[in-house]
């Protein structure tokens, strides 16, 4: 029985097969229910329930769900924790059903119980469908305020059955992970794409692509995918690998269809099953968030967006009509059984030829005994009519309050999305008046045109400086560089102008950084080194930098268009994206590299 307040907190549905072991799935999650309950009333210390759990016999009546707990399942307001089981052998699909209900006060929140169902249905070749459903609701008694809503998480038994060694749990033909899988252009392949493209796919798949420094736009890809285990399956794309990103282009090549289902830096994407990648429409029913959108979620604390992510796929899951998920579900099992038999001995005695035969002891006897099956299948017929009844009801009513929920959820997001935006965007504007005043401050304050690339520098930042920020190291590469003017201001004010808006203008999908900003800038940007290049430290210690009190890397970098190495310009930076600027470490000559032939800085200006 469901409760009318109660709200999902979790919800899974997936399968587990004997892997490297010939002992049926069922029986041992079983034992891993078995323990978690024990557990979890031991640290209660003590109670009924665990006087009951801890009889003699009782370990087998749990197995076997003739564990007699004086609650039937449903609405427990007595502040004690409840335990209710239930099983089944249905012979003629060779299944075993069995379900739990396990009801518990909130630890923390005294008017607030948690309500677990467990539903498995376990076959004789071993394999085992697990349905999972974790809910919260307030005592019918309490008037008040709710409190807060509890943060995502999965349960400990799940998790223990998903890790299990020598079995394999699945969600139709996806092996669930219980932890992120860091993508390679060698694993790609095999690990996310064949998955992403089946049509078998039945489970959710989530990308997250790192910024160019590495770092991910949810803050903890492990918490992640810790939180989504059962749901999801969590993929992480490091952008700084330039032939991890080659594949992701071939994946979602521009100027097709595909090209609307991309993922790009600094960025999250959900992949629902039954993807089409030629479907030009279909790309909206895989939302994306780009690291602003997640930042909004996160305003209200660093746990909103994983919630939000953790309650969504948890309502797309459904019970399949033969599913066993509570109580109710063994129960009909059990009386469509005996239904069906019923049924069937009435039939045999009506065919048998004592009946019809107007004397003899033998066709009363059989007559009696016909009214009292046609009785008796009266009432089966009756419960289980009742029974579909409450159950479509009760499907109406999810149904509506699912299409209900996810409007409300979906309006709730959008609002706060937009406030979010409308926040952003005041400050923006704001910002805006300010660059636009400190550019004039800038331009008032010249009293000759800037003719270096220090001089530039200092304009750029002064023009700016919401967008760009200048570190002593690159005013230092300046002074010591000569090279085209018109072209390092080109690159400079691009900088601003066109690099900024492809990491922080929230109206622009999260996109390939370096393609987008050579076709609206002109120049090639590398967002890393060659592969030997990045092995000798010694190099790479050239690109470090201190910022905010913490080392950073400014390896991603714009080259400039002369070939000559003594005049090749190179800007060298680093994505603040608290502060939402582009932080500036090197602005001059060619920072060494494997294949530097010679070394030695370019001649200063006015030099030889």
């Amino acid at each position: 029985m469901r409760l009318e307040n109660e709200q999902l907190h979790y919800r899974a549905r997936f399968e587990v097969f004997p892997y490297e072991t010939q002992n049926p799935a069922m029986s041992k999650i079983q034992q891993i229910l078995w323990d978690w309950l024990r557990n979890k009333e031991r640290r209660r210390k003590g109670g009924d329930l665990f006087d009951t759990l801890s009889a003699a016999g009782a370990r087998d009546a749990f197995f076997d769900g003739t564990l007699e707990t004086n609650y039937s399942g449903g609405l427990n307001v007595e502040g004690q924790t409840r335990l209710a089981i239930d099983a089944f052998a249905s012979e003629r699909d060779d299944r075993t059903l069995w379900a739990m209900e396990y009801d518990e006060p909130d630890s923390r929140v005294w008017f607030r119980h948690w309500h677990t169902r467990v539903g498995l249905s376990g076959s004789k070749s071993g394999f085992c469908l697990v349905n999972v459903r974790i809910t919260y609701y307030t005592l019918p008694s309490y008037v008040g305020n709710p409190g807060l809503v509890p943060f995502a998480n999965v349960p400990n038994f799940v998790r223990e059955i998903i890790e299990l060694g020598a079995y394999q749990s699945c969600v139709g033909e996806t092996v669930l992970n219980h932890e992120e899988t860091y993508l390679t252009s060698d694993n790609i392949d095999e690990e996310f794409t064949s998955n992403l493209l089946s049509e078998q796919r039945e489970l959710p798949l989530v990308l997250m692509c790192t910024d160019e420094s590495g770092a991910t736009p949810v803050w903890d890809a492990t918490d992640l995918a810790k939180k989504l285990v059962g749901m999801a399956n969590v993929y992480v794309a490091d952008w700084r690998e330039a032939e991890l990103r080659g594949r992701l282009r071939e994946l979602f090549p521009r100027d097709t269809p595909a090209f609307q289902y991309r993922c790009g830096a600094s960025m999250l994407r959900i992949y629902r099953p039954g993807i089409d990648l030629s479907d030009p429409d279909g790309w909206r029913t895989h939302t994306f968030f780009p690291k602003g959108r997640i930042d909004h979620y996160c305003k209200c604390g660093p746990n909103e967006f994983v919630d939000t992510l953790s309650r969504g796929l948890g309502r797309s899951i459904t019970k399949g009509e033969s599913d066993i998920l509570e109580l109710g579900d063994v129960e009909w099992a059990r009386s469509s059984r005996a239904s069906e038999e019923l049924s069937r001995r009435l039939e045999e005695m009506r065919a048998s030829s004592l009946i019809g035969k107007p004397v003899g002891e033998g066709a009363a006897a059989s007559e009696k005994r016909v009214e009292e099956l046609e009785g008796e299948l009266r009432e089966s017929q009756w419960f289980l009519g009742e029974y579909e009844r409450e159950n479509a009801s009760l499907r109406g009513t999810t149904a509506e309050l699912k299409s209900e929920n996810n409007e409300l959820s979906s309006e709730n997001s959008t609002l706060k999305y937009r406030l979010g935006s409308v926040e952003d965007r005041a400050r923006s504007l704001e910002a805006e008046v300010g660059e636009v005043r400190g550019a004039l401050v800038a331009i008032s304050a010249l009293d000759r045109m800037p003719s270096t690339l220090s001089d530039l520098l200092d304009f750029v930042e002064g023009i700016w400086p919401s967008r760009v920020v200048v570190l002593d190291e690159a005013r230092s590469s300046a002074q010591s560089f000569n090279g085209d003017l018109n072209e390092e201001w080109q690159i400079l004010r691009s900088v601003a102008t066109v690099l900024w808006p492809l990491y922080f203008d929230d109206d622009v999908m999260a996109c390939d950084v370096a393609n987008e900003y050579k076709v609206k800038a002109g120049y090639e940007l590398a967002l890393t080194e060659k592969k030997q290049t990045k092995a000798d430290q010694k190099k790479m210690s050239e690109r470090r930098r201190w910022y905010k009190g913490a080392e950073i890397d400014i390896t991603p970098h714009i080259k400039g268009k002369n070939k000559n190495p003594k005049l090749a310009f190179r800007l060298h930076y680093y994505v603040d994206r608290d502060d939402r600027k582009i932080v500036i470490g090197h602005c001059g000559a060619h920072l060494t590299t494997f294949g530097t032939r010679r070394t030695g800085r370019a001649p200063t200006r006015g030099g030889t």
